[in-house]
């Protein structure tokens, strides 16, 4: 009888590792360069980075995204939803660190396009702030999109 309950567990336990297994990595977008967005007639320099990984294996999405700006700006969100559709990505979460005080309790939504071979310029970034949670809703989706210089995004 041992033996048998040994036996089951260790066939049950096979299954498990092996759909576990068969379901592969979770989706994920990473990334990191510059973009030149416009305030008030004014170019400014960004610089950006970020992790975001989809929900995998009862796991929830999880990463970070952060920004810093040649006037000083800088924050870092919490990604908490992630959204992978073939190249795009679309993630958000609440902002965690900033010098902003406006900035202070907002979440930010994220697409991203992966254009291909880097250094080409040809990935792509929108943002848009919100007062709540956006989540990933492609209803929602930002308003402002800027062509990625000096880096790479990589949609997998």
């Amino acid at each position: 009888m041992k033996v048998y309950v040994v036996m089951v567990v260790m066939v049950l336990s096979l299954i498990v590792c092996a759909a576990a297994c068969l379901a592969g990595p979770a989706p994920k977008a990473t990334g990191a360069g510059e973009f030149t967005r416009t305030e008030d007639g004014t170019e400014i320099e960004a610089r950006f980075s970020f992790e975001a990984h989809g929900e995998h294996a009862n796991r929830p999405a999880k990463g970070w995204f952060k920004y810093h700006d040649a006037m000083g700006n800088k924050f870092t969100i919490d990604v908490q939803c992630v959204s992978i559709d073939g190249n795009e990505a679309t993630f958000s979460g609440p902002v965690v660190k900033t010098n902003m005080d406006d900035w202070e309790e907002m979440w930010l939504l994220i697409w991203v396009e992966d254009g291909g071979s880097p250094a080409m310029d040809n990935d792509t970034l929108g943002g848009e702030m919100y007062d709540y949670d956006p989540g990933c809703d492609p209803s929602t989706m930002p308003s402002e999109y800027w062509p990625v210089t000096n880096g790479n995004i990589v949609v997998h």
